[in-house]
């Protein structure tokens, strides 16, 4: 299965006064690069479950 690429969008959250309160990031899909029927049911992304993540921390805790 080919990859989509895509590109990071960063956006500025500023308050009434113009200061800045808040920095965003996300990363959009290059939609146009979609086969009809193939890319569009299946999405796939790096999710961790939280009981393995409880375990990663516990083993680094164990070991110091």
């Amino acid at each position: 299965m080919k990859v989509l690429s895509g590109k990071w969008v960063f956006k500025l959250k500023r308050d009434q006064d113009g200061n800045i309160i808040r920095f965003k990031a996300r990363y959009i899909v290059k939609g146009f690069m979609q086969r009809f029927r193939l890319d569009y049911t299946n999405t796939y992304t790096n999710m961790a479950d939280i009981d393995t993540i409880r375990l990663l921390l516990a083993i680094t805790c164990f070991y110091d």
